[in-house]
């Protein structure tokens, strides 16, 4: 009866909107892509080896201190109107106020400003930054200073950080290529936000010109410019410290787009690696914790299973069975909520409970997506140069150098 009375049009419609919503069900990788991050993006056009790189180097706080012992100029971020200037900068104290900024005595009616340095660099939480720094008041009222630094400048703040400089030359320059490549196109596709890149383990640690070494600045230098692309388009060439014998897909582990040059390959040189084999034990009260912190309201943990093991043996969901029910999330939240330091890897990931502690153990350390640095060093070891690294970790991937075009 019901179905004299039903438009072909509106039966058409239902099949559809119920097709859509059993999808993902019988075919998991299907979705709606609006909801992924990009995976390439185009190059710059004009002055693109000399394009600066905007990075969180204090964030989330109520205060910073800076000093700066050289003259400068606060200026409006759009305008570059003059809001003060002088010879040099003792410490100064920064504070997020109601009705704007506090900048030591003078009151900044303004949500962001600019501090300029003719000189020295300007010096935060003890570290030191070349770049001209913003500071800006977020929407939670915190504040951050965001240092705009040079393309191959900011590589010299981080290859120190990213990679022991005693490692082969040959693994350094391919991780310079790695990190600019990534810091690049994070620039790119945050164009819009406050910040392209944290200067911590959530972006690329970063210190400044803090700790600079004669071999990480070699390898910035020898391979001034050069990126990777993927048929003529940059991507964010990931990186981490041991794969445990296989990398994985980028878009496995983050929500992104599927990329031909991040999909996994098998590693047989990070085996010396002292990351390779770990276990670590975690409380089950501080498990619990560590994810009430991230929003999610368990009870007391009783078991935690890995589900939808990866090609490379990977998980990327997380069964936590708790007091209050069950919980179902992703692989690489739980990871870094409960500490990448207690649960370095997800490969091969054994979980067992014992007493009122969690017993975890895996292979490697990191997301395993993109270069394996462990591996990288070994490779170089083995006589082979920066440019067989990154073909081997990212297939089919064209190095192309940065040039200004005037």
């Amino acid at each position: 009866m019901f179905e004299k009375f039903v438009s072909p049009r509106v039966s058409i419609l239902s099949i559809c909107f119920l097709f859509f919503l059993i999808l993902p069900f019988f075919f998991p990788e299907a979705g709606f892509s609006a909801n992924l991050e990009p995976s390439s993006c185009d190059l710059p056009e004009e002055g693109a080896l000399t394009h600066s790189i905007r990075v969180a180097v204090a964030k989330d706080k109520n205060q910073i201190e800076l000093s700066l012992n050289s003259p400068y100029r606060l200026e409006m971020i759009q305008s570059r109107g003059v809001i003060e200037q002088g010879d040099k900068l003792p410490l100064t104290q920064v504070s997020s106020v109601p009705k704007g900024i506090q900048f030591g005595k003078r009151s900044i009616f303004l949500p962001a400003f600019r501090l300029l340095s003719f000189g020295a660099s300007v010096k935060i939480g003890g570290r030191s930054y070349p770049g001209n720094i913003q500071i800006i008041k977020e929407k939670n009222g915190k504040l951050v200073a965001v240092e705009e630094a040079g393309l191959e400048d900011y590589l010299n703040g981080v290859l120190p950080h990213e990679m022991w400089a005693k490692w082969p030359l040959e693994a350094l320059k391919a991780q310079a290529v790695v990190s600019r490549t990534y810091a690049l196109f994070k620039e790119l596709t945050k164009k819009n936000e406050n910040y392209a890149l944290s200067g911590d383990v959530l972006g690329q640690v970063y210190g400044g010109n803090s700790l600079s070494t004669r071999p990480t600045r070699m390898a910035v230098q020898l391979t001034e410019g050069e990126i990777l692309t993927y048929r003529g388009k940059l991507f964010p060439a990931y990186f981490h410290s041991t794969c445990g014998g296989e990398t994985t897909r980028a878009d496995y582990v983050w929500p992104i787009k599927k990329h031909h040059s991040l999909t996994g390959v098998e590693c047989p040189y990070c085996e010396n690696s002292t990351h390779y084999r770990w276990e670590s034990a975690v409380k089950a009260e501080d498990v619990k914790i560590a994810l009430r912190k991230r929003g999610w309201m368990v009870g007391d943990v009783k078991k935690i299973i890995p589900q939808k093991i990866d090609e490379s043996g990977r998980a990327r969901e997380i069964l936590v069975k708790h007091s209050l029910g069950d919980l179902i999330l992703p692989a690489n939240d739980f990871r870094l909520a409960v500490g990448g330091g207690n649960i370095k890897s997800l490969k091969d990931l054994r979980i067992s409970e014992s007493a009122n502690q969690i017993i975890f153990k895996g292979l490697g350390w990191g997301h395993g997506a993109g270069l394996c640095q462990w591996g990288a060093k070994t490779m170089a070891a083995q006589g082979k140069g920066y440019k067989e690294i990154l073909k081997f970790y990212y297939p089919d991937a064209k190095i192309i150098k940065l040039e200004n075009k005037n």
